[in-house]
């Protein structure tokens, strides 16, 4: 341990050095307050347009949903088809109807000029 006190000076630099030389290391690897600002008005700006961004997604989303309002719903839809089946469903008696009718129409035409000269 003698040597420790004889060499106490030294120690006592090169520890002072040390610290002082990390000391600068870590400094130099941390941030400076321009770069702290140039940060800062960087995520500003980012902050400003995505704002803006997000005011036109939603007033564009507004017009979408105010457009879907006046679309049918899925139950419209099936009512519209239940009516659309019903209305087939009575046109196909209408054709069958009117073929009758037309049946019948026919035979007076063919009676009209079969008996033509007897009138």
């Amino acid at each position: 341990m003698d040597w420790v006190r004889e060499w106490w000076g030294v120690i006592a630099f090169g520890i002072a050095g040390a610290l002082t030389v990390l000391g600068w290391a870590i400094r130099k690897g941390l941030a400076s307050k321009e770069d702290l600002e140039k940060v800062e008005k960087a995520l500003l700006s980012k902050l400003t347009t995505t704002n803006s961004e997000m005011a036109t997604l939603g007033s564009r989303t507004l017009l979408i949903e105010n457009e879907l309002k006046h679309l049918p719903s899925s139950d419209d839809i099936s009512e519209l088809r239940a009516e659309i089946s019903g209305l087939s469903g009575k046109m196909s008696g209408v054709a069958q109807e009117q073929s009758a009718q037309r049946a019948t129409l026919s035979r007076i035409e063919d009676h009209l000029l079969a008996n033509r000269g007897r009138a």
